[in-house]
Order: C-alpha cells, then sequence, then structure tokens
C-alpha cells in the first residue's frame, strides 16, 4: 500500500465533513459529505487531515494525479494538485527525485506586483516590476520608497537591458539587506540595479503612459 495525505480544510461553524470514498485513477481524489443540518457556514478555515492507505494494485502505472475533490484547482493554486509520475504499483516502490510535486505546469503561481510586496532578508524573490513609471523609483516595497543612483532617476529612465524585455513589466529577483541604510538589489536580464530609501518620489500615473 501506499499512503496519501490529504488536507482539506472545514469552516469552523460546519466541522462535521466525512470521508466516504477515495476515487482512484488518473486522478485520486475523495468524496465527503458536509453533515449536520447548517444554514450557513463561517468562513474561518481549520486543518481536517485525512490519511488514506491505498492498495498499489489500483493504481495506474504510468502515474496520477491527487487532489482533494473531483474539480479542477482555482487559477493560482498549483499546490491543489499534486502530480506523482512515477510507477508506484509494484510492492516497495518508491518515486524517484523529483517525481512527485506540485502542478506548476497547468497552475503556474502568479507573480505578485512589487508595488506593496515584502522581501524578507536573505531570500530573495521574484517580483513583476511595473516599468510604466520608469525604473527610478520604487515604491512602497517592505513599506519603503526606493530610488537608484541613475543619471536621471525620474520616472522615464528604465535600465537598457530591461527595455529589451517588455515595455511595460518584467519579472525580476529583489533582495533586500536591512544594514544601515538598508539596501534593494534589483536583478533582470542580467543587469542589476542598486537601490536606497528615498523621498517625494516624482507624480506618475501609470495609465498617462
Amino acid at each position: 500500500e501506499i499512503v496519501v495525505w490529504f488536507g482539506a480544510v472545514v469552516s469552523g461553524s460546519c466541522p462535521e465533513l466525512r470521508l466516504d470514498n477515495v476515487v482512484i485513477g488518473d486522478l485520486v481524489h475523495m468524496e465527503t459529505s458536509l453533515l449536520g443540518d447548517h444554514v450557513a457556514c463561517t468562513s474561518d478555515a481549520n486543518g481536517l487531515a485525512f490519511m488514506v492507505a491505498i492498495d498499489r494494485g489500483h493504481l495506474p502505472s504510468d502515474g496520477f494525479a491527487i487532489q482533494l475533490g473531483p474539480d479542477d484547482p482555482p487559477r493560482g493554486a498549483p499546490e491543489e494538485r499534486t502530480i506523482v509520475e512515477a510507477d508506484l504499483s509494484a510492492p516497495g516502490s518508491t518515486p524517484p527525485p523529483g517525481s512527485v510535486g506540485a502542478d506548476t505546469a497547468n497552475y503556474p503561481q502568479p507573480v505578485q506586483e512589487a508595488f506593496g510586496a515584502s522581501v524578507e532578508t536573505g531570500f530573495p524573490r521574484e517580483l513583476r516590476l511595473s516599468l510604466r513609471c520608469g525604473a527610478g523609483w520604487i515604491r512602497d516595497l517592505n513599506g519603503i520608497d526606493w530610488t537608484t543612483n541613475a543619471p536621471d532617476a525620474d520616472r522615464t529612465w528604465i535600465p537598457p537591458a530591461w527595455s529589451e524585455l517588455d515595455n511595460d513589466s518584467i519579472v525580476a529577483l529583489f533582495e533586500v539587506d536591512t544594514g544601515d541604510p538598508p539596501t534593494l538589489t534589483v536583478a533582470a536580464n542580467g543587469h542589476t540595479q542598486p537601490y536606497t530609501p528615498g523621498s517625494n518620489p516624482p507624480a506618475c500615473n501609470p495609465a498617462e503612459r
């Protein structure tokens, strides 16, 4: 047998979720029933795990997917479906490294906009940077407005290497150092641009560009 963990969530006011069956095929998923006479359920999410042993003889030999129910996951939630690209039907078989993971091919996680985002020190993060107001300023990242030492860090300046990627936005790697003063580096297309905290960024309406 193999053991599958189904990580469900339930409302705190409607917690009586019963596991009725596990459908086994190219897609392995639960069939459940919500017990009790409930007119409405609160929107709080509480974990409810089900551990299920599945006879290997029922598994497809060319791999399968695992998710909570039969419906497709929402967009941008690749972790809601686990892909197993291995034959686990033989007794004692184990998945080789890299053969089990989220379904990022069909449900890629959208890249968050840099505006209003946060980056933890020591953990570089990919973010989408709008270039419609130039790249001289990066607004409200970790609660700071950042500026660069570009010759003309106004609302039109963009590093040439970034201009080659897209006229409106790029996906770049952001890294923050909380030194004194803190610094920000943004890397894309082989070019890394440094930033430091600034004040009074020039006004810019992206819709005008």
